[in-house]
């Protein structure tokens, strides 16, 4: 199992849908949607192709968030597909409450996955309304370099956050064609955390668990970066993120980045979400605007009545680690266990250190990667 992509996907998934609901309801002016019964539910249509051994196509699907109950049940459709610009098409599975997805060897005998090719997505709901995306390039990303982690204080010293974490990233800006780049990262933290049961009966002790969590950074922040705006140059070295060096490290910890390619129609729908995650809510921030989406009803197209985006790209990953304890301090996230609690008492830490192995964003497996 992939423990990267569940939960990374999933909040990306609430991120876009989160910035449709703020900018349509967010602006001074109200915006009424043309909606016709039942049958015009807005939805919104998240998919991406990724390239590899084997391709992979996602897609979630779900009813545009209006405040009232009906629109937190999800939305099923007749059938979700992939196809290339040849017509070759792979249809994808309900995998969960909104999902759909289809794994693609390299031999698959309904579609192949290359290089400089395009694909799309079409979706059939059920009320007989049809959407598919415009076609979308496949890039072959070029391979970041290096990966390094600097130290630094950030408020001169002052405040029990002073220690940051900088990540700096070397990499190629030009595809493998020599045309400028237009990248997207990926970043988690898996940090490795050792828990703290309550064990009830002293006779019978509950032994601590050392788990493995991933936590997605790209909720806080779009990495991007335009190689256009680079002229001449073939390797940069770029800080993609910034964080608190916190006790959650104590045990160790792997920052992992998904460097990915972008056309110049995903850029901008990824520079739209950028824009807006780092909106401050002042007079001084340029007015929100409609987030764009590639996505078209082909029977009867109605403004504002799909949203969300479809992108296809290849990922290379790179990976750096935080040793245990980089200044020292002999200290560990959770608590120590305590034998022989009252039975009554329920666990009052945070929930990583009551059962680690709990957390659909956790597990006990060793990643393979992982090298201390």
């Amino acid at each position: 199992m992939d423990y990267r992509s569940v939960p990374l996907a999933k909040k990306i998934i609430q991120l876009v849908l989160l910035i449709a609901v703020l900018i349509t309801y967010g602006c001074l002016d109200r915006i009424d949607f043309k909606v016709q019964g039942k049958e015009r539910e807005a939805i919104v249509i998240q998919g991406k192709l990724e390239h590899g051994s084997p391709s992979r196509v996602e897609a979630t699907i779900t009813k545009l968030f209006d405040f009232t109950a009906s629109s937190v049940t999800p939305i099923e459709v007749r059938s979700c597909v992939l196809m290339d610009e040849a017509g070759n098409t792979k249809p994808l599975l309900r995998t969960g409450r909104n999902t759909y997805e289809a794994i693609i060897p390299e031999d698959d005998p309904d579609i192949a996955i290359a290089f400089g090719k395009g694909y799309m997505m079409k979706v059939e709901a059920f009320d007989g309304r049809k959407f598919e995306s415009s076609i979308e390039p496949l890039y072959d990303v070029p391979e970041p370099s290096d990966l390094r982690i600097e130290y630094y204080d950030r408020n001169n010293g002052v405040g029990s956050e002073r220690t940051w974490i900088r990540l700096l990233l070397s990499t190629p800006i030009k595809f493998n064609d020599g045309s400028p780049a237009k990248l997207k990262w990926d970043i988690e933290e898996v940090a490795k955390i050792t828990d703290s049961p309550i064990s009830r009966d002293v006779t019978n002790p509950v032994s601590p668990s050392t788990c493995y969590v991933t936590t997605s950074l790209t909720t806080r922040k779009v990495a991007l970066i335009d190689g256009e705006e680079f002229s001449g140059e073939q390797l940069v070295e770029l800080t993609i993120s910034e964080t608190p060096l916190k006790v959650y490290y104590a045990e160790g910890t792997y920052f992992n980045v998904y460097q990915e390619g972008l056309s110049p129609d995903a850029y901008k729908y990824w520079e739209d979400i950028a824009d807006i995650i780092t909106r401050t809510g002042s007079m001084f921030d340029p007015p929100a605007g409609k987030l764009a989406t590639n996505f078209k009803n082909t029977i009867e197209p109605i403004d504002d009545e799909v949203f969300g985006f479809f992108y296809a790209s290849s990922q290379k990953v790179i990976r750096t680690f935080i040793p245990p304890d980089p200044f020292g301090n002999a200290i560990k996230y959770c608590p120590p266990t305590v034998e022989g609690q009252n039975p009554e008492r329920i666990c009052n830490y945070p929930p990583v250190c009551c059962d680690c192995a709990a957390l659909p964003n956790s597990t006990i497996e060793r990643p393979a990667w992982w090298i201390e």
